[in-house]
C-alpha cells in the first residue's frame, strides 16, 4: 500500500465518523427548531455569503426560484431573515439574516462545538498537539488544492447582514 493510499483511507474513515456525528447532531438541532435542512442551508448560505438574492439561494440549494421564494417566506415569518428591495433593481429582492437568524447560526455552531470539546477532552496533551498540527496541515493544503474554498466565519462580525 502506498503512503498516499493510507492517507486517503484515514481521511475517508475520519470523514465518515465526523459526518455521521456532526450531521446527526445538526439534524436534531434543526428538527428541535422546526426547520428543514433546506431552510438551515439557506441560513448558513446567508451567514457565509451575506446578502443574497432569491435565485442565488435557490441555485445554491438546487431548487427553483419559486421553491426558494416559498422557503424564504417561511423563514421571514419565523423572524430569521428579512427580505428587502434591491436599491439598484426594485424588482429584485435582497435576503439577509436578522439578529435572530444570526443567533440561530451561532447556536447551531455551539451545539456542534460541544462535540468537539468532548472529543478534545478525551485526548492526551500529546494527542491534541498531534491533531492540531495535522489539521493545520490539512487546512493549508486544502487551500492550495481548492483555492475557492473560503473558511466559514459565523455571522455577527463585519458581514452585510440586516441589523434587525
Amino acid at each position: 500500500m502506498e503512503e498516499s493510499d493510507e492517507v486517503v483511507n484515514a481521511l475517508g474513515e475520519w470523514t465518515r465518523v465526523f459526518m455521521h456525528r456532526s450531521m446527526s447532531g445538526f439534524v436534531l438541532f434543526a428538527k428541535e427548531h422546526r426547520l428543514s435542512m433546506s431552510q438551515v442551508g439557506a441560513l448558513f448560505q446567508l451567514g457565509h455569503r451575506g446578502i443574497s438574492g432569491v435565485s442565488d439561494i435557490g441555485d445554491n440549494l438546487g431548487v427553483t426560484s419559486a421553491a426558494a421564494s416559498q422557503m424564504i417566506d417561511r423563514l421571514v415569518q419565523q423572524g430569521l431573515i428579512v427580505r428587502n428591495e434591491d436599491p439598484t433593481d426594485r424588482r429584485a429582492k435582497q435576503i439577509a439574516l436578522t439578529r435572530r437568524g444570526r443567533q440561530f447560526i451561532r447556536d447551531t455552531m455551539n451545539a456542534r462545538k460541544q462535540w468537539f470539546v468532548s472529543l478534545a477532552n478525551s485526548m492526551t496533551a500529546k494527542e491534541r498537539e498531534t491533531v492540531v498540527a495535522g489539521l493545520r496541515i490539512l487546512v493549508e493544503k486544502t487551500s492550495r488544492v481548492d483555492p475557492d474554498v473560503r473558511p466559514f466565519n459565523p455571522p455577527g462580525g463585519n458581514r452585510q447582514d440586516s441589523q434587525q
